[in-house]
C-alpha cells in the first residue's frame, strides 16, 4: 500500500483540524457525565416531575448498574448514529469537493487512501470512547459503591466492535457512493440489518448482531451469550474495508 504512512499523517491531522470531528469528542464526554448522574439522580428527578399530580410511583434506590445501564444505551443510540454520520462523507465529501483526485492522482495506492482513513478514524474513535469511558467509571465510582470496573471495560468494548462495524459499513457506502447522506444511509441500513437479525437466536450468539445485546447485557451485569459477535464483528470489519478499497479501486476519479 504505497504512500499509506503519509495519508495517515494526513488523515490524523485533518482530524485535529477539523471542527466537526471535535463535536464527536464533547459529545461522547456528555454522555460520560449524563449516564451516572441521570441513574443517580433519576429518582429525585421523577418525584420532581410528577410533584403535585398525585401519581405514586416507587423506584428502587439507584446502583453502580444503572449507571453502567445508561451509558451502554446511550452509546448504542446517539453514540452509534454519531459515528455513521460522522463517516458518511470521509470518501464521497472528498471526491465531490474534488480533493479526491488531487491526492489520488500522487504515487499512492486506492487501498492505502481508503485504510489510511479507516485505521486514523477510527483509530480516534476508540481513543475518545476509551477516555470517556475512564471519565464514566470515575464518576461512577464518585457517586455509587462496589463499583465493577471489568465490566464497564467489557461493555465499552463490545460497542466499540459494533461502532466499527458500522463505520466501516458507511465507509463502504462513501467509497460506492457519491453523496454523504447516501454513505450515511447505508450505514443505517447495516444497523438496521443487524436490529433484524437479533430477532433470530443464532445470529446474535455467532454473528455481529450479538454485539447490541451483549452491550445490554453486560449493562445489567449479565455475561454476554459468547465471544463470536466480538470475532465475527472484526472479520466482517476487515471485509467491509477491503470490499470499500477494492470499489474506489474500481471507480473513475
Amino acid at each position: 500500500m504505497t504512500g499509506f504512512v503519509a495519508l495517515l499523517r494526513k488523515e490524523l491531522l485533518e482530524i485535529v483540524r477539523t471542527w466537526r470531528i471535535w463535536v464527536f469528542v464533547i459529545l461522547l464526554l456528555a454522555l460520560a457525565i449524563i449516564s451516572p448522574l441521570t441513574a443517580r439522580y433519576q429518582k429525585e428527578l421523577m418525584g420532581s416531575l410528577l410533584a403535585g399530580s398525585g401519581v405514586q410511583f416507587a423506584l428502587p434506590d439507584p446502583t453502580w448498574l444503572d449507571s453502567l445501564g445508561q451509558w451502554g444505551k446511550n452509546l448504542s443510540e446517539i453514540g452509534l448514529l454519531t459515528v455513521i454520520l460522522a463517516t458518511g462523507g470521509l470518501i464521497s465529501g472528498e471526491a465531490r469537493q474534488g480533493t479526491q483526485i488531487l491526492v489520488l492522482t500522487k504515487p499512492i495506492t486506492r487501498s492505502a487512501y481508503v485504510v489510511a482513513k479507516f485505521v486514523a478514524h477510527s483509530g480516534f474513535l476508540v481513543v475518545t470512547t476509551c477516555c470517556a469511558a475512564g471519565i464514566e467509571l470515575a464518576l461512577t465510582a464518585a457517586l455509587f459503591a462496589n463499583v465493577d470496573a471489568g465490566l464497564l471495560l467489557a461493555q465499552t468494548g463490545a460497542w466499540l466492535v459494533l461502532a466499527l462495524v458500522l463505520m466501516s459499513c458507511t465507509l463502504l457506502g462513501s467509497a460506492s457512493l457519491n453523496s454523504g447522506l447516501a454513505a450515511a444511509g447505508v450505514g443505517l441500513g447495516g444497523m438496521l440489518a443487524l436490529l433484524l437479525a437479533g430477532l433470530w437466536e443464532p445470529a446474535t450468539r455467532y454473528t455481529p448482531a450479538g454485539l447490541r445485546q451483549a452491550v445490554a447485557a453486560l449493562g445489567v451485569g449479565q455475561e454476554p451469550a459468547g465471544p463470536w459477535p466480538v470475532v465475527t464483528g472484526l472479520l466482517v470489519v476487515v471485509l467491509l474495508v477491503t470490499a470499500a478499497a477494492a470499489i474506489l479501486g474500481h471507480r473513475e476519479l
